[in-house]
């Protein structure tokens, strides 16, 4: 079995329909193969208990396994779309404040001061 590596990439949010579609029909396409290969294995010969038949069937599974990677990725793809569209953006008040912060790391010394002194 080959290795898996997680990759990270950003793509505009207009052509995720696109990618996600492509990333469908990629894995529909392999299970339509691999379909094909089971159906052939079955009327091979009469004798499905072969080394051959055996090997096929171990290839079989090994790409299966690979299309229910592809399935899962494009699960999280979708739900990670879903969930930004399901997330509301943050007010503008608090866009505001994080964009302009009302202390300044010198009033913020000096809050930090005064309090020291007190104590």
């Amino acid at each position: 079995m080959s290795q898996r590596i997680n990759l990270q990439y950003s793509i505009d949010i207009d052509e995720l329909e696109y990618e996600t579609s492509r990333l469908i029909s990629r894995a529909a396409t392999k299970l339509t193969e691999l379909q094909t290969q089971l159906s052939a294995l079955n009327k091979g010969s009469d004798n499905s208990l072969t080394l051959s038949n055996f090997d096929d069937i171990v290839n079989v599974r090994k790409n299966l396994t690979s299309v229910d990677h592809q399935l899962s990725d494009i699960a999280d793809i979708i739900k990670g779309y879903l969930s930004y569209r399901t997330t509301d953006p943050p007010a503008p008040d608090e866009q505001e404040n994080l964009e302009n912060p009302e202390d300044t790391p010198e009033e913020v010394y000096e809050d930090v001061k005064v309090v020291s002194d007190i104590q």
